[in-house]
């Protein structure tokens, strides 16, 4: 009966043991799920500064590209004015001939 009684005992002790055992699992893996958190957080904060910082450079490309397309209308604006002027020149240049030839063959 005392080896029953002191089996009781041992097996009340290792039960004892496996439940101390048993919370500092958990506690080491509460903490390591905490780390794991804080980590993952730090994470998306990075993705979402870098993205912020990606949106404002392609925010500053975009404005870029708009100053150069009214740079370049303006300047086709300009070449077409020109295009147009000279056209009109050459107008009155032949009409101007015309008269000359038609005044020099003595029509009227």
């Amino acid at each position: 009966m005392v080896k029953y009684v002191d089996a009781i005992k041992r097996a009340i002790g290792n039960t004892d043991r496996t439940v101390h055992l048993l919370d500092a699992a958990v506690q080491g893996i509460a903490n390591q799920s905490a780390l794991f958190n804080e980590k993952l957080s730090q994470i998306v904060q990075g993705l979402a500064n870098q993205s912020g910082v990606s949106n404002h450079k392609f925010d500053q490309v975009i404005e870029g590209l708009r100053n150069q397309t009214q740079v370049l209308n303006e300047r086709l604006a300009t070449v077409i004015a020109n295009q147009q002027a000279q056209i009109e020149l050459q107008r009155r240049q032949v009409e101007a001939m015309e008269k000359i030839a038609t005044i020099s063959r003595g029509e009227k």
